[in-house]
Parts: structure tokens; sequence; C-alpha cells
């Protein structure tokens, strides 16, 4: 039998008639493809991760506190808390007859200053469990300055 003959047999054998570059070929293309799949699901899987690690850590703010010994002390705390905790010095700032902050002259004016930021967006300005809406913050300063006995300046 002659080398043509045997060649024409074989490609005949061969079930897709490729030749063998042909399948190298094929197989390296089937190789990348799935080496690019799998590089596809564990960027999907990192991204997921990340996600997830945002949504579950609150952002923190570090606050340093001197006593009058000069004593420092470091804390963490959420948004939520610092926020909480401007609400109170300012309430108590009103309470010891302090001027208000930011130039305004009473604290009526203020306090309505304050509500009309607050109310411009929609959502609170940090991620709260308790504070869905901007409203709930102006709520929330109207409760704790009524616990004090001071005006809310809007009821």
């Amino acid at each position: 039998m002659s080398v043509r003959q045997r060649k024409k047999i074989q490609e005949l054998l061969r079930p897709d008639r490729l030749t063998a570059e042909a399948q190298a070929s094929r197989i390296d293309l089937q190789t990348m493809t799935v080496s690019g799949t799998y590089r596809l699901v564990a960027l999907a899987l990192v991204a997921t991760l990340f996600v997830g690690c945002i949504e579950f850590h609150r952002r923190t703010i570090r606050e340093y506190n001197a006593d009058r010994s000069g004593h420092v002390t470091v804390t963490n705390v959420t948004e939520e808390q610092y926020w909480k905790e401007r609400v109170d010095e300012r309430i108590a700032a009103e309470v010891a007859h302090e001027k208000p902050e930011a130039g305004y002259d009473t604290w009526q004016n203020y306090w309505r200053w304050w509500y009309s930021v607050l109310r411009r967006k929609k959502k609170a300005p940090f991620k709260s469990d308790h504070f869905k809406k901007s409203e709930d913050l102006v709520n929330y300063i109207k409760e704790r300055r009524r616990e004090k006995g001071l005006p809310t300046y809007e009821d």
C-alpha cells in the first residue's frame, strides 16, 4: 500500500476528519475557553465577597478625647453614633446658653437650617438600621429636644 493510500485511509478513519494540526489548535481553543470561564467565575466570586464585606462592615470614625489631666482616650464609633453625639452636643450648648455655631444668631434659625439641610436628601447620609429616611433624622433631633424640654421649632 502506498503512502498516499494510507493517509487517505487515516483521514477517513478520523471521526471529525480533522488534521493533526487542526485537532491540536481545537484543543488549545477549548483549553483557553475553559480557563477563561474559570477566570470569570473567580472574578465574580471575588466581586461578590467584596460587596458583601462592604454591606456588613459599617464605617467608623476614630475619636480622640482628652480630659483635663491630659489623658487621651481613643474610641471607634459608627457614623450613626458620631452623628447622635453631635446632636447631643448642640442641644447641650443651647441649654448652656452658648451661641449657635455656623454663624447663626439664634438657635431657632440654626435648627431650622439644620432640618432643611437634612431634608435635601431622601436617605440618611450614613448606613443605619434606625434611620432609613432623612425625616427620621429630623424626628430624632426633635425627640431629643423634647426630652430636654426645648421647643422643636416646627410644631
